[in-house]
């Protein structure tokens, strides 16, 4: 509410519950990402593996708190004996108001 009370900023928070993994190497398989997190804090949460553009993947799990612990745990490991380049993904809160137009419809 504002000084004079007569404007409410909505609390707004954006979704922190993907993991992104960059630079895995070339041919790596979901199974291997999913490999990755095995023991990782919740590893059982995860939701879903999908690969992106250059040897990205985004790791997308069933929380609202946590994947910051994910991703520290993540940074002290190794995959195929390279570090594993991890952050965490921030959906913008505005998507769940406004539905993306794709090409061609609407």
């Amino acid at each position: 509410i504002d000084e004079k009370r007569t404007m409410v900023r909505p609390l707004l928070k954006s979704k922190r519950n993907v993991v992104i993994l960059r630079e895995l190497p070339e041919g790596t398989t979901e199974e291997e990402v999913r490999g990755i997190f095995q023991a990782a804090p919740h590893a059982d949460r995860i939701a879903s593996v999908k690969p992106e553009v250059n040897n990205t993947w985004f790791v997308k799990f069933s929380l609202d708190d946590g994947t910051q612990d994910v991703v520290l745990w993540l940074r002290s490991q190794r995959f195929k004996g390279q570090p594993v380049n991890a952050a965490i993904k921030s959906e913008h809160f505005l998507r769940s108001f406004f539905p993306l137009h794709l090409a061609g419809q609407g």
